[in-house]
């Protein structure tokens, strides 16, 4: 089982893509057994995180230590996803690109996705909590209420961004909250921004997969078109308090992720119930 789904879509690694490679390229064995925890063509933070990092915690919950496995993916990773191996000690000489060379597995773990009952498993995001903030948070700041109110932006050309946003900015900061690129920063910025919030506002979107590092965070959710639950049943499975909000996007358009404008007079409304 490589993924939370009865199929695998065309952007995962299949038999089917293992043979059409080409013959020319070198053929690479290891010495130890062999991981595949991510198998999506392009690099997303929230699948990443669920659905690849997640499952290395079977390995340790076997009695494993993670420097015992040699690790394979589909890409050349990235400095964020480096910075997350890093965190729960996974030996970067033991990662390995996929794209570079055929390879030869003599024993391959297959790890099934941490899903319980249609929803991620609260023991496995406390897991990840653990060992990123223990990886990367300051232990004297640990010990300190959370008192940070974050307000996660997008860029229009990221799609789900606040058309009017300039408009409502002065309401956001009067409440409190600090808006913030998550692409500017980090991941050891992100896991230490998170773990001292205790308000998230922002769109639908994989910067709220950063609520994993919150202690007791109030969420505040908002929608372009489509409601999707994962971070209601997150928020839910973490007992968080959660509320959302709908954007008004333009009639008949068709995009994946839609731009759209909030009205000022029911987010202040929703703002007002999460302080």
């Amino acid at each position: 089982m490589l993924a939370p789904r009865t199929e695998l879509p065309p952007n995962h690694i299949s038999i089917q893509a293992l043979r059409s490679k080409s013959e020319q390229l070198p053929v690479k064995s290891f010495d130890r057994p062999v991981v595949v925890p991510y198998t999506k063509h392009r690099p997303n933070y929230f699948h990443w995180l669920f659905d690849g990092i997640g499952r290395l915690q079977l390995l340790e919950k076997a009695g494993h230590d993670l420097s015992e496995f040699c690790y394979v993916f589909r890409e050349p990773l990235t400095s964020w996803q480096r910075d997350t191996l890093r965190g729960i000690e996974v030996p970067l000489d033991k990662c390995h690109t996929f794209e570079w060379f055929d390879f030869r597995v003599d024993r391959m773990v297959v790890l099934p996705c941490p899903w319980n009952r249609r929803r991620y498993s609260v023991s496995n995001m406390n897991w990840m909590r653990e060992r990123f903030r223990g990886a990367y948070c300051d232990p004297e700041l640990e010990a300190r209420p959370a008192n940070r109110k974050i307000f996660i932006k997008r860029r229009d050309s990221e799609g789900r961004s606040i058309l009017n946003r300039s408009e409502l900015m002065p309401l956001i900061k009067e409440a409190g909250f600090e808006a913030v690129y998550l692409s500017d920063l980090t991941f050891p910025q992100q896991v230490r921004l998170f773990a001292r919030a205790d308000v998230i506002l922002g769109a639908h979107g994989a910067g709220l997969a950063n609520m994993v590092f919150s202690d007791d965070a109030q969420i505040v959710e908002i929608f372009f078109g489509e409601r999707p639950m994962f971070y209601w049943l997150m928020a839910r499975s973490r007992g968080f308090e959660y509320q959302w909000i709908d954007a008004t996007v333009s009639a008949g358009r068709g995009e994946q992720r839609p731009n759209g404008t909030l009205d000022r007079s029911e987010l202040r409304a929703v703002l007002s119930k999460a302080l």
